[in-house]
């Protein structure tokens, strides 16, 4: 299957959680993006009536657990090609699994690779701490793949590696509001694999509609 969308934005998500609960009081939403407080205790922050849960593979580390993380262990490459503006994904076929994914910037993502519970990875670590580096057959199968699916990916500028470990989950992706027992509402919005960049914005306009919903359902409680 071929998927080609043009890129509008670069991270339209972000904006669209952002300015959908801008007009809150500041002392009623918290959200932390700091990776070093993905911690159970950030389920016990008594000054906020949401909590909201992005924290990919950490997710398995908070509150009671999600045994339905597993680790995709992931490879792809950055390079500048400012003349590519449409996404382009081989999901199935001789060519599956690439994807050319603009960024907005002039540079493009090619990819990749999808390594589900890699062998010598221990799923159990962080997810800085079970990434692997890709090799060099790696490498040269994305940017083969990606040119045959888009010949102008042959001529671009490779500007770096990537490589880390993907929050896929059983089942899919968790958008959904959890009570927990204190019962301040927790929206989760977590384990989108390998199509985070894809799936992103519509589900951050989910999760911000679900923060919205809470907020009434406490203040109709009061």
């Amino acid at each position: 299957a071929r998927l080609r969308q043009q890129l509008d934005d670069r991270f339209p998500g972000i904006r669209v959680f952002q300015g959908t609960v801008a007009d809150l009081d500041a002392d009623t939403v918290e959200v932390r993006a700091d990776q070093d407080t993905c911690t159970a205790e950030a389920f016990l922050i008594k000054t906020a009536s949401v909590v909201v849960n992005c924290t990919g593979l950490d997710a398995q580390f908070l509150g009671a657990g999600d045994a339905n993380l597993q680790g995709n262990q992931g490879h792809t490459v950055r390079v500048l090609a400012p003349d590519i503006t449409e996404f382009t994904v081989a999901l199935d076929g001789p060519l599956a699994l690439a994807y050319i994914l603009p960024r907005g910037d002039g540079t493009v993502v090619l990819g990749g690779t999808h390594d589900v519970d890699s062998d010598g990875v221990d799923m159990t670590q962080r997810p800085a701490e079970a990434t692997t580096v890709p090799t060099v057959a790696d490498i040269q199968g994305i940017l083969n793949r990606c040119s045959a699916l888009l010949p102008a990916v042959a001529a671009a500028q490779v500007i770096e590696f990537w490589s880390g470990q993907r929050p896929e989950r059983k089942g899919g992706a968790r958008v959904e509001v959890e009570y927990l027992p204190t019962g301040r509402a927790c929206v989760h919005n977590y384990g989108h694999g390998g199509a985070g960049m894809s799936l992103h914005w519509g589900a951050a306009q989910h999760a911000a509609r679900l923060v919205m919903r809470a907020l009434a359902t406490r203040t109709s409680q009061l």
